[in-house]
């Protein structure tokens, strides 16, 4: 929020609200008005730098969530994107064949009912229960640390939910794998074989504010028939709101940042020694595995 003085009173508002006064001006026609004493308000912006110190100096708690954490202004714009009563639209994507996204709207504290009720798809695995434990070494990882491991088969999207719990509280997150969307068929160069260029995109999100974990280390395992496997670092953890569609879109050097990216070629290539027929990614089996370092803010 930057707030603006709009009048000769020194009275002040947000910018957006600003904006809205002088959208409302263009629709009537007439003077935009102060809300406080309806004076004409300027034409010109005008930062209140008095109000922006203050409130770079205040911590003051989330005025639309139950959260009792005080939080400084740059702590604050953070916590807004993510507030249990943001309201916004599923970040997930269906499971059909073009990817297309999920339309449902709700607040953030719905999200996870949401998933659970229109993202486990048949034949995925249940909501897992990880149970958190004390890490040998907490002087880089943190003090905590919980793992899964899960078998499956990439022939759609893939969604494994889980919840780790320690001994205060309970974490809702979600290991989800898309496969880029595959040539249209009426490209000529389509032959009904999977893409060299295509690749499957990882993402870890979670369902619950920054402030309550932060993450150390997180390692993700992929192992492809009994031979081959390879280990990946997470970059990450991104927030309910983040957009997987927005995220796949990304530049490259941003996107490492928060997916990772597996070429389907190279899962074919491991899984060779599993008799997957070539071209296939749907046959391809793989054990997922993922161990996380986290301490409880």
């Amino acid at each position: 929020m930057t707030p603006l003085i709009v009048c000769q009173n020194i009275h002040t508002v947000c910018r957006a609200c600003c904006g809205a006064l002088k959208d409302q001006q263009l629709r009537s026609g007439n003077d935009a008005k102060c809300p406080q004493c309806r004076i004409d308000v300027w034409k010109h912006e005008v930062l209140n730098r008095e109000k922006i110190y203050f409130l770079s100096k205040s911590m003051l708690v989330c005025g639309s969530c139950d959260s009792k954490v005080a939080m400084s202004c740059g702590t604050a714009q953070q916590h807004s994107k993510e507030c249990v009563e943001n309201h916004i639209t599923c970040p997930l994507l269906n499971s059909d064949v073009t990817l297309s996204r999920c339309t449902h709207a709700m607040n953030i504290s719905g999200l996870w009912e949401h998933c659970q009720k229109f993202h486990i798809m048949e034949g995925s695995p249940a909501t897992l229960q990880v149970k958190a434990a004390k890490a040998g070494d907490n002087s880089n990882n943190g003090a905590l640390t919980a793992s899964l491991s899960v078998s499956m088969s990439f022939d759609k999207n893939n969604y494994i939910f889980f919840t780790v719990t320690t001994e205060k509280k309970s974490y809702n997150l979600c290991l989800h794998l898309t496969k880029e969307m595959p040539r249209d068929s009426s490209d000529p160069h389509y032959n009904g074989v999977a893409n060299e260029n295509e690749s499957v995109f990882v993402v870890l999100r979670r369902f619950f504010p920054e402030l309550e974990l932060t993450f150390g280390t997180l390692l993700l395992s992929i192992e492809v028939g009994s031979v081959c496997g390879m280990l990946l670092r997470v970059p990450t953890v991104i927030s309910s709101y983040e957009d997987t569609t927005v995220l796949k879109e990304l530049p490259p050097p941003e996107r490492r940042q928060k997916i990772m990216q597996v070429p389907t070629a190279l899962l074919r290539q491991m899984s060779a020694s599993s008799n997957t027929p070539a071209g296939e990614t749907a046959s391809i089996k793989m054990i997922l595995s993922l161990q996380m370092y986290f301490t409880e803010i």
